[in-house]
C-alpha cells in the first residue's frame, strides 16, 4: 500500500494530551482514519490497512483504513470511540466526521465498553496496589478508566474524552477531588516518567470503585452491518 495515496478523513489527538493530564514532555499521539482510491478495495489481495509512523519532535502517528475502522465500529471498539470523543481535531472532513460519529454511536455496546475500561483499570491497579511509589500516570490511567466505566453504566453511551468532565460529574468536591487536583498540577509540571508517593485516599477510592459492579450493562448481540456497508459504499464512491 502506498501511504501517499491515502486521503485523511479525520485526525485527532489521543492519549494523555486528549484526556487532559499530559506532562510537560508528553508525546503527541495523532490518530486518524483514511480511505484509499476505490480500485484499492476491488482486489482479492489482502492489503495492510494500518499506517504507522514515529515522527520527529515526539510525534506518533497511527491510522486505520476506513473499512477497518467500520469493522471496529461494528464491534464497538473503545479506542475508536475515544478518538471520536476528543475535542482536539487536526485535519477533519467535518461532514464525514459527524456522520461517522453518529453511526458509530448507533453501534456502541455499553457492556463491551464497560468491560474494557474495568479491565484496563484492574490491570493498571494490579501493577502498583502494594507499591510505596508509582508513576503519576498510573493513578490517572486507573481513575479515568474507572470513571469511564461508571459513566457508561450510568448513561449507556460512550464516555467523554476529557478527564475533567468525568471529575466534575463524579467528584465535584471533596477529599478525592482535592487529591486528584494536586496530582494533576504536579503531573503537568513534571515529566512523563515521574513518580509519586502512594496516596491512601486515592488507593481506598480505587478499591471502592473496583468492588462496585452493581450497575453493569447487560450483554447484547452484534447489530447487522447494513448501515455500515451503505456508509462505506457512499464514501468510496464519492
Amino acid at each position: 500500500m502506498e501511504a501517499n495515496e491515502a486521503k485523511c478523513l479525520f485526525a485527532v489527538e489521543s492519549g494523555s494530551r486528549a484526556w487532559g493530564f499530559e506532562s510537560a514532555n508528553s508525546d503527541y499521539d495523532v490518530r486518524f482514519v483514511y480511505w484509499m482510491p476505490k480500485d484499492w478495495y476491488l482486489s482479492i489481495e489482502n492489503k495492510r490497512d494500518v499506517i504507522e509512523e514515529i515522527g520527529d519532535d515526539d510525534l506518533d502517528f497511527a491510522g486505520w483504513d476506513l473499512r477497518k475502522a467500520l469493522k471496529l465500529a461494528h464491534k464497538s471498539n473503545p479506542s475508536l470511540h475515544d478518538w471520536l470523543a476528543t475535542p482536539d481535531c487536526y485535519d477533519t472532513d467535518d461532514r464525514f466526521f459527524t456522520e461517522f460519529k453518529e453511526l458509530s454511536r448507533e453501534y456502541f455496546d455499553p457492556h463491551s465498553g464497560y468491560q474494557h475500561f474495568r479491565s484496563m483499570a484492574t490491570t493498571n491497579f494490579r501493577d502498583f496496589v502494594d507499591a510505596d511509589k508509582l508513576p503519576f500516570k498510573k493513578y490517572f490511567y486507573v481513575f479515568r478508566a474507572l470513571l469511564c466505566s461508571r459513566y457508561i453504566a450510568d448513561h449507556r453511551k460512550p464516555a467523554p474524552c476529557l478527564f475533567q468532565v468525568l471529575l466534575d460529574e463524579y467528584y465535584p468536591d471533596g477529599n478525592v477531588r482535592e487529591e486528584i487536583e494536586k496530582l494533576l498540577e504536579a503531573k503537568r509540571k513534571g515529566i512523563e516518567t515521574a513518580d509519586t508517593s502512594r496516596n491512601p485516599t486515592l488507593h481506598r477510592e480505587v478499591g471502592r470503585l473496583l468492588s462496585d459492579t452493581s450497575n453493569e450493562p447487560p450483554k447484547r448481540p452484534l447489530m447487522p452491518t447494513e448501515k455500515l456497508d451503505e456508509f462505506f459504499r457512499k464514501v468510496i464512491e464519492s
